[in-house]
């Protein structure tokens, strides 16, 4: 699975999923048993795409190298997946700068790997199937190609605080 994405899930079996413009399927490896099994793939395939595991066990997958399509849900309890309609956005070519946030939305920094002119910082909300993006001026990440990103959330007050740290890439300063 070459340039596949990759998350841990709450289990703490490892998801693959995608990786070269033609591959949909879905690998899962179990680490107590170190078996490797295959489930039913994306709709879409997906070149570098970038997974997040919500709260409940769903993954979230988006992006992916040149793809400029829907976010696809996996449902933990059926295997099914579900492309969210009006959730299509440029985030960015591959392994996009995406985070879940404390209230189960998700963040996109633009400020990944290979993050297109246009690649623009925005949540997007996830409910009933269905995802719509909100633009975010609140967190203002220069374009920073080829760049790590990591969202630190403190969720411990009566308010949640979040800090960006971006790391390394072209036009780093």
């Amino acid at each position: 699975f070459f340039c596949a994405g990759l998350a841990f899930l709450p289990t703490g079996e490892l998801v693959l999923l995608g990786g070269s413009s033609e591959h949909k399927e879905m690998l899962l490896l179990d680490a107590d048993t170190k078996e490797l099994r295959s489930l039913p793939g994306m709709s879409f395939s997906r070149f570098y795409p970038t997974l997040v595991p919500l709260a409940d066990g769903t993954i979230a997958v988006g992006s992916g190298n040149g793809v400029v399509k829907p976010f696809e849900l996996r449902n933990p309890a059926t295997g099914g997946w579900t492309t969210l309609p009006d959730s299509v956005r440029n985030v960015t070519y591959g392994y996009a700068a995406l985070h879940l946030l404390p209230g189960g939305e998700i963040f996109n920094t633009a400020a990944g790997n290979f993050t297109p002119p246009d690649g623009h910082a925005g949540i997007l909300r996830i409910k009933d199937n269905t995802g719509s993006w909100e633009e975010s001026d609140q967190f203002v990440v220069p374009t920073r190609g080829q760049a790590s990103v990591i969202l630190r959330v403190d969720d411990s007050g009566a308010k949640p605080t979040a800090e960006i740290m971006a790391f390394g890439g072209s036009g780093a300063g």
